[in-house]
């Protein structure tokens, strides 16, 4: 029975490779091997103290992190701040966060030029390596965006001017958002930089999680002792500068689907929807030409 089930959905995926170009097999392995190496990455093994053999790997530990940063961030604004303050800070943590995780595990997840030791000899095609290293990315974003998300996305409902609709608004602006801030980077590294990150600027990137996670647990005690309450006031008494800004323009979409809204700012969501499209059609152009440089195949 088990066999039947689950054949249909192998056989339409295989049919969708091979209507790609994409090798199955060779596509299936490559995945499942940075998938592992995802999991095992040392660069934030030593942010974490964990080591690639430990039970609980240091991905596991990343995800923990970024769910108690999610969980103090809500926690110190929740009752105290309208829903585009609260939308605004974690939607910046959110973004920020993705984008130091994206240059810390570059390697594992983008791009590493010491697969052509490895696969270079290996009758791999271009497209197929690519739909692997591609697919692992992706997956690799939506896992921590989800850890970084969850919680605001959940703990949003609760506030006195959100309605039902808070949830999938808060959802879809947080993937626009990591989408748009990786896809950036990924230009940024294929065509200025037309390399990986350093090693000392990996190293230092590793530990901003729990430089955050520190910065908002001390933070936070002395938000709830302070009884002038400064973070209150600086809520509705921000400076213009921040309205510019890209968390700024999702808050924005988030908080007029509230109830209490003159109407909700679809143009926006589709503004950036649009956006991400043209982002990610140029990255796609400029990964393809950076694998290619690789030559994954050849002799």
């Amino acid at each position: 029975m088990h066999a039947n089930v689950s054949e249909p959905a192998t056989s339409f995926t295989n049919r969708v490779l091979r209507a790609m170009g994409v090798r199955v097999r060779p596509f299936r392995a490559l995945l499942r091997a940075y998938v592992l190496m995802d999991f095992r990455s040392q660069q934030f093994g030593r942010a974490t103290g964990s080591k690639a053999k430990d039970l609980i790997t240091p991905l596991f530990w990343v995800v923990g992190q970024y769910l108690l940063l999610s969980v103090i961030t809500c926690a110190v604004l929740f009752a105290r701040v309208d829903a585009f303050f609260f939308a605004l800070v974690n939607l910046g943590v959110s973004m920020l966060v993705i984008g130091t995780s994206l240059i810390v595990e570059f390697n594992e997840v983008v791009l590493d030029p010491e697969d052509l030791n490895v696969i270079g000899h290996q009758p791999v095609p271009l497209r197929t390596y690519s739909a692997a290293r591609m697919t692992n990315l992706l997956g690799y974003v939506l896992l921590m965006t989800i850890a970084l998300n969850l919680f605001p996305a959940i703990t949003g409902l609760g506030l006195r001017d959100t309605g039902w609709m808070y949830l999938p608004a808060y959802t879809a602006a947080a993937f626009l958002g990591n989408l748009a801030v990786v896809g950036l980077l990924l230009l940024l590294y294929t065509s200025l930089i037309s390399g990986r990150p350093g090693d000392a600027l990996r190293e230092v990137l590793a530990w901003t999680q729990t430089i955050l996670i520190m910065v908002a647990f001390y933070g936070g005690q002395a938000i709830f002792r302070d009884g002038q309450d400064r973070l209150e006031m600086a809520a509705y008494n921000l400076p213009n500068w921040i309205m510019s800004l890209p968390p700024a323009w999702l808050a924005f979409f988030v908080d007029s689907t509230s109830p209490a809204s003159s109407g909700t700012r679809w143009w926006i969501l589709g503004l950036g929807f649009l956006f991400n499209v043209a982002l990610w059609a140029l990255v796609m152009q400029r990964i393809s030409i950076a694998y290619a440089r690789m030559q994954p195949g050849a002799a």
